[in-house]
């Protein structure tokens, strides 16, 4: 029976060249669609190298002295930084706070991009460079993001380190970058090629994101007291589990306010995340929702193809059946021809995939970092996901097709 059909798809093989080209073509199209939502998916399911549960995101502002609501200072011991350093002292001895820190270019969901040309000596003779994303952070903050080393550092172990002077770094994700961050542990490290500046590297902390569809880019973390100037502080408070409503509901004026400085833009992480990540998000929804529009779209394209060549092929069943073949033989074949026919467009798209994998980093291209069998992995969904329309398209005409009785089809004929 294998060899008769085959036999018989040789001697159509026009109609089923055109076919298998129209398969190529939309199997591409789809496995570009969804190795683009796979790697989104990928990128957003990975650890953001933060613990971003029970924290409030804040920023310390100072009123101007030109301002109206400015108080001038009597006492020559206070000044803007005491009266920050006494706000936020007011807000540790809440009982719903379990720690408060502060940093720049800091807090998780900022699309600032300050950058620093990150110079580690490796050996005598060999210096690895990273453009990497400078944060300052203070130790109180380390422990409030709840930073981790890849070795298995605690926070308290990095806030510790940070509070030595030391400098923390997690590595890029791109290919640009792909070094073995292990070997700067230890080392003696400068940023913007200032040798005056060499700090010693004290932890690999894991891959820290901008937002949840990015990959990782280099990031260097120092101390707040380094930071060249201090502008926009920002403020992380962790609360206790399960305390986040009694922490909001227990400020007072005096916790938000104090002297010439106060709190503003309070607000929970999820919502600076559904903020700084609106339009990405709904980019994300249009275009998953293109994918399975296009999608029900190739479903009723292949259903009508099918359904017009079972049609056509009315007498041949009818043919069939007269000489004893079953309703199930000649599902089976109709179904075997179809999935034969995506065997070749199948193999060509899986060529063109290895290709690409072997010869192209779509990392350095800007696309999000994977795993290079996720691509196969995609490829095996893609076939997988024609092979259910070309059956759905095949099923239910041929179904229909095989309750015609076979004396009505050939008389039509």
């Amino acid at each position: 029976m294998k060899r008769k059909l085959i036999r018989q798809m040789c001697a159509e093989w026009r109609s089923n060249l055109w076919l298998m080209l129209e398969l190529l073509i939309v199997g591409a199209v789809l496995y570009m669609l969804f190795l683009f939502v796979a790697s989104m998916l990928h990128v957003r399911n990975r650890p953001g190298g933060m613990e971003l549960k029970n924290l409030y995101i804040g920023r310390v502002a100072t009123i101007p002295e030109t301002a109206t609501g400015y108080k001038p200072y009597a006492d020559s011991t206070r000044n803007p930084y005491t009266d920050r350093l006494t706000l936020l002292d007011n807000l540790r001895s809440n009982p719903y706070v379990e720690c408060i820190g502060e940093g720049i270019n800091a807090i998780p969901y900022n699309y600032s991009y300050w950058g620093t040309e990150f110079q580690c000596r490796v050996a005598d003779d060999s210096v690895q460079t990273m453009g990497a994303n400078m944060r300052f952070m203070t130790p109180e903050l380390v422990k409030a993001l709840r930073l981790r080393g890849k070795r298995g550092e605690t926070p308290e172990q990095i806030a510790a380190m940070l509070e030595e002077g030391q400098i923390l770094v997690s590595q890029a994700e791109r290919g640009e970058y792909n070094y073995d961050a292990s070997m700067w542990l230890g080392r003696r490290a400068m940023n913007y090629g200032d040798s005056t500046s060499l700090k010693t590297v004290g932890a690999v902390i894991e891959d820290i994101r901008r937002n949840d569809y990015e990959a990782a880019s280099g990031t260097v973390v120092q101390n707040m007291l380094d930071a060249p100037y201090r502008w926009s502080i920002q403020v992380a408070i962790r609360v206790k589990d399960g305390r986040m409503e009694d922490f909001i509901q227990s400020l007072k004026a005096a916790d938000m306010e104090f002297g010439n400085v106060y709190l503003t833009d309070l607000q929970t992480i999820d919502n600076r995340r559904d903020n700084a990540q609106h339009e990405i998000n709904d980019t994300f929804r249009n275009i998953s929702a293109c994918v399975l529009f296009l999608m029900l779209s190739v479903f009723l394209g292949f259903l009508g193809t099918f359904w017009y060549r079972t049609q056509q092929r009315d007498s041949e069943l009818a043919l069939r059946k007269v000489n004893g073949a079953t309703n199930g033989d000649l599902m089976r074949r109709m179904i075997s021809e179809g999935l034969l026919l995506l065997v070749i467009p199948a193999l060509l798209l899986l060529g063109v995939i290895f290709w690409v994998v072997a010869g192209i980093d779509l990392e350095e291209k800007g696309m999000p970092a994977m795993p290079d069998m996720m691509r196969y992995y995609v490829w095996l969904f893609t076939v997988a996901a024609l092979a259910v329309m070309i059956v759905a398209g095949i099923w239910f005409p041929a179904r229909r097709a095989m309750h015609v009785q076979p004396a009505l089809a050939l008389q039509e004929q």
